[in-house]
Protein backbone atom coordinates (compact mmCIF):
# COMPACT_ATOMS: atom_id res chain seq x y z
CA UNK A 1 0.00 0.00 0.00
CA UNK A 2 1.16 3.13 -1.03
CA UNK A 3 1.20 6.52 1.56
CA UNK A 4 1.26 10.20 1.11
CA UNK A 5 2.35 12.68 3.28
CA UNK A 6 0.16 16.09 3.91
CA UNK A 7 1.96 18.78 6.36
CA UNK A 8 4.50 17.46 9.19
CA UNK A 9 4.92 14.10 7.52
CA UNK A 10 1.91 12.90 7.90
CA UNK A 11 1.14 9.91 6.48
CA UNK A 12 -2.57 9.36 4.92
CA UNK A 13 -3.85 5.53 5.61
CA UNK A 14 -7.48 5.69 5.01
CA UNK A 15 -9.59 7.68 2.92
CA UNK A 16 -13.25 8.39 4.92
CA UNK A 17 -15.42 9.56 2.00
CA UNK A 18 -18.77 11.06 1.97
CA UNK A 19 -21.76 9.72 -0.21
CA UNK A 20 -24.27 12.44 -1.55
CA UNK A 21 -23.13 15.17 -3.40
CA UNK A 22 -19.35 13.71 -3.07
CA UNK A 23 -19.34 10.75 -5.16
CA UNK A 24 -23.38 9.98 -6.11
CA UNK A 25 -24.61 13.52 -7.31
CA UNK A 26 -27.24 14.83 -6.03
CA UNK A 27 -30.06 14.43 -9.06
CA UNK A 28 -33.38 14.83 -6.78
CA UNK A 29 -33.06 10.89 -5.79
CA UNK A 30 -34.25 11.53 -2.10
CA UNK A 31 -37.43 13.54 -3.64
CA UNK A 32 -38.30 11.21 -6.48
CA UNK A 33 -37.92 8.34 -4.17
CA UNK A 34 -40.07 10.12 -1.57
CA UNK A 35 -42.80 10.61 -4.52
CA UNK A 36 -43.32 7.25 -5.15
CA UNK A 37 -43.96 5.89 -1.86
CA UNK A 38 -46.57 9.11 -1.72
CA UNK A 39 -47.94 7.59 -4.29
CA UNK A 40 -47.87 3.72 -3.38
CA UNK A 41 -49.68 4.80 0.02
CA UNK A 42 -51.97 6.98 -1.53
CA UNK A 43 -50.96 10.05 1.05
CA UNK A 44 -52.03 13.17 -0.13
CA UNK A 45 -48.73 15.05 0.44
CA UNK A 46 -46.21 17.40 -1.42
CA UNK A 47 -42.96 15.53 -2.75
CA UNK A 48 -41.58 18.60 -1.88
CA UNK A 49 -41.44 18.71 1.60
CA UNK A 50 -39.32 15.63 2.01
CA UNK A 51 -36.98 18.11 3.06
CA UNK A 52 -38.45 18.75 5.83
CA UNK A 53 -38.37 14.99 7.19
CA UNK A 54 -35.14 14.29 6.68
CA UNK A 55 -33.04 17.70 7.06
CA UNK A 56 -35.38 18.01 10.36
CA UNK A 57 -34.77 15.32 11.63
CA UNK A 58 -31.03 14.78 11.48
CA UNK A 59 -31.03 17.93 13.59
CA UNK A 60 -33.24 16.60 16.35
CA UNK A 61 -32.47 12.75 16.81
CA UNK A 62 -28.82 11.07 16.89
CA UNK A 63 -29.32 8.24 14.43
CA UNK A 64 -31.56 6.91 11.89
CA UNK A 65 -33.69 4.36 13.05
CA UNK A 66 -37.05 2.92 11.29
CA UNK A 67 -39.18 3.22 14.41
CA UNK A 68 -37.70 7.05 14.98
CA UNK A 69 -38.43 7.55 11.29
CA UNK A 70 -41.60 6.33 11.42
CA UNK A 71 -42.99 8.21 14.60
CA UNK A 72 -41.33 11.68 12.92
CA UNK A 73 -43.11 11.38 9.87
CA UNK A 74 -46.72 10.64 11.49
CA UNK A 75 -45.94 14.01 14.05
CA UNK A 76 -45.19 16.50 10.83
CA UNK A 77 -47.25 14.90 8.25
CA UNK A 78 -50.51 13.94 11.06
CA UNK A 79 -50.78 10.19 9.22
CA UNK A 80 -50.69 7.07 10.78
CA UNK A 81 -48.17 4.93 8.18
CA UNK A 82 -46.00 2.07 9.86
CA UNK A 83 -42.11 0.94 9.35
CA UNK A 84 -43.29 -0.20 5.71
CA UNK A 85 -43.80 2.98 4.40
CA UNK A 86 -40.18 3.83 5.31
CA UNK A 87 -39.02 0.56 4.14
CA UNK A 88 -40.74 0.96 0.83
CA UNK A 89 -39.20 4.44 0.80
CA UNK A 90 -35.82 2.92 1.26
CA UNK A 91 -36.10 0.46 -1.21
CA UNK A 92 -36.98 3.29 -4.08
CA UNK A 93 -34.03 4.75 -3.29
CA UNK A 94 -31.76 2.19 -3.29
CA UNK A 95 -32.27 1.87 -7.05
CA UNK A 96 -32.00 5.27 -7.66
CA UNK A 97 -28.35 5.73 -8.78
CA UNK A 98 -26.16 5.37 -11.68
CA UNK A 99 -22.85 4.42 -12.79
CA UNK A 100 -20.29 7.11 -13.31
CA UNK A 101 -17.15 5.44 -15.20
CA UNK A 102 -15.12 8.09 -14.36
CA UNK A 103 -15.84 8.01 -10.44
CA UNK A 104 -15.10 4.75 -10.39
CA UNK A 105 -11.94 4.73 -12.38
CA UNK A 106 -11.65 7.43 -9.52
CA UNK A 107 -11.92 4.36 -6.78
CA UNK A 108 -9.85 2.11 -8.76
CA UNK A 109 -7.25 3.74 -8.24
CA UNK A 110 -7.29 5.03 -5.05
CA UNK A 111 -8.64 1.65 -3.70
CA UNK A 112 -5.15 0.31 -5.02
CA UNK A 113 -3.53 3.01 -2.66
CA UNK A 114 -5.36 3.42 0.80
CA UNK A 115 -8.64 2.05 2.63
CA UNK A 116 -11.87 3.51 1.51
CA UNK A 117 -15.06 3.56 3.64
CA UNK A 118 -18.20 5.54 3.49
CA UNK A 119 -19.43 7.59 6.47
CA UNK A 120 -22.99 8.93 5.17
CA UNK A 121 -26.24 10.60 6.91
CA UNK A 122 -28.32 7.90 5.93
CA UNK A 123 -29.89 4.55 6.26
CA UNK A 124 -26.74 2.08 5.22
CA UNK A 125 -29.47 -0.63 3.68
CA UNK A 126 -30.26 1.87 1.24
CA UNK A 127 -26.80 3.40 0.74
CA UNK A 128 -25.20 0.29 0.18
CA UNK A 129 -27.57 -0.96 -2.45
CA UNK A 130 -26.95 2.59 -4.09
CA UNK A 131 -23.08 2.02 -4.34
CA UNK A 132 -24.28 -1.43 -5.75
CA UNK A 133 -26.03 -0.23 -8.43
CA UNK A 134 -23.63 2.63 -9.11
CA UNK A 135 -20.71 -0.29 -9.20
CA UNK A 136 -18.53 1.28 -6.62
CA UNK A 137 -19.58 -0.69 -3.76
CA UNK A 138 -16.54 -2.70 -4.42
CA UNK A 139 -14.04 -0.03 -3.75
CA UNK A 140 -15.11 0.47 0.26
CA UNK A 141 -13.73 -1.91 2.75
CA UNK A 142 -16.60 -0.25 5.31
CA UNK A 143 -19.78 1.69 4.72
CA UNK A 144 -21.06 3.39 8.17
CA UNK A 145 -23.92 5.01 7.88
CA UNK A 146 -26.65 7.01 9.98
CA UNK A 147 -27.87 3.83 11.71
CA UNK A 148 -25.21 4.48 14.38
CA UNK A 149 -24.10 8.35 14.57
CA UNK A 150 -25.61 11.28 12.20
CA UNK A 151 -23.19 13.92 11.67
CA UNK A 152 -21.12 16.33 12.63
CA UNK A 153 -21.98 13.79 15.73
CA UNK A 154 -18.21 13.25 16.59
CA UNK A 155 -18.72 9.44 17.13
CA UNK A 156 -19.41 9.33 14.03
CA UNK A 157 -15.54 10.22 12.71
CA UNK A 158 -14.65 8.25 15.28
CA UNK A 159 -16.51 5.07 13.98
CA UNK A 160 -14.79 5.95 10.85
CA UNK A 161 -11.28 5.87 11.88
CA UNK A 162 -11.53 2.19 12.56
CA UNK A 163 -8.15 0.93 14.44
CA UNK A 164 -6.37 4.77 12.66
CA UNK A 165 -5.16 7.74 14.74
CA UNK A 166 -6.94 10.91 13.66
CA UNK A 167 -3.78 12.07 11.47
CA UNK A 168 -3.48 8.86 9.35
CA UNK A 169 -7.39 9.69 8.04
CA UNK A 170 -8.41 12.24 5.28
CA UNK A 171 -12.06 13.29 5.70
CA UNK A 172 -13.58 13.89 1.87
CA UNK A 173 -16.68 15.61 1.79
CA UNK A 174 -19.08 18.67 0.17
CA UNK A 175 -20.49 20.21 3.37
CA UNK A 176 -17.95 22.35 5.77
CA UNK A 177 -20.38 22.08 8.36
CA UNK A 178 -21.21 18.60 8.23
CA UNK A 179 -18.12 16.83 7.02
CA UNK A 180 -15.23 19.04 7.43
CA UNK A 181 -15.56 21.37 10.83
CA UNK A 182 -15.64 18.10 13.06
CA UNK A 183 -13.02 15.85 11.48
CA UNK A 184 -10.57 18.95 12.04
CA UNK A 185 -11.68 19.37 15.60
CA UNK A 186 -10.87 15.85 15.53
CA UNK A 187 -7.24 16.23 14.32
CA UNK A 188 -8.40 14.39 10.90
CA UNK A 189 -6.72 15.86 7.18
CA UNK A 190 -9.31 16.93 5.57
CA UNK A 191 -10.11 18.36 2.13
CA UNK A 192 -13.69 19.69 1.23
CA UNK A 193 -15.27 19.85 -2.34
CA UNK A 194 -15.94 23.42 -3.43
CA UNK A 195 -16.64 24.28 -7.38
CA UNK A 196 -17.36 27.78 -5.52
CA UNK A 197 -13.42 28.41 -4.52
CA UNK A 198 -15.34 29.55 -1.45
CA UNK A 199 -13.11 30.70 1.46
CA UNK A 200 -13.82 28.39 3.84
CA UNK A 201 -10.60 27.88 6.66
CA UNK A 202 -9.61 24.25 5.46
CA UNK A 203 -8.15 22.55 2.07
CA UNK A 204 -10.41 22.33 -0.66
CA UNK A 205 -10.63 21.13 -4.50
CA UNK A 206 -13.40 22.23 -7.26
CA UNK A 207 -14.18 18.34 -7.86
CA UNK A 208 -13.57 14.99 -6.80
CA UNK A 209 -11.14 14.18 -9.78
CA UNK A 210 -8.79 16.06 -8.28
CA UNK A 211 -7.98 13.75 -6.01
CA UNK A 212 -6.52 11.93 -8.40
CA UNK A 213 -4.05 14.52 -9.09
CA UNK A 214 -3.59 14.98 -5.23
CA UNK A 215 -3.06 11.78 -3.89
Amino acid sequence: MVFIYFKGGITIKRIIFDLDNTLIPWRNDYLLAFKQVLEDYNLDIDYHRQGEITGTYEKKFAQFTLSNMTNYFNQIFKTHIDESFILTWLKYLGKMSSVNPKINELLNYLSKKYELVILTNWFKSSQVKRLENAQMLQYFQEVIGGDDYIKPNPQAFIQAMGEYKPQDCLMVGDSYNVDIEPALKLGLNTLLISPDNQNYNCSTIKDIYELKRIL
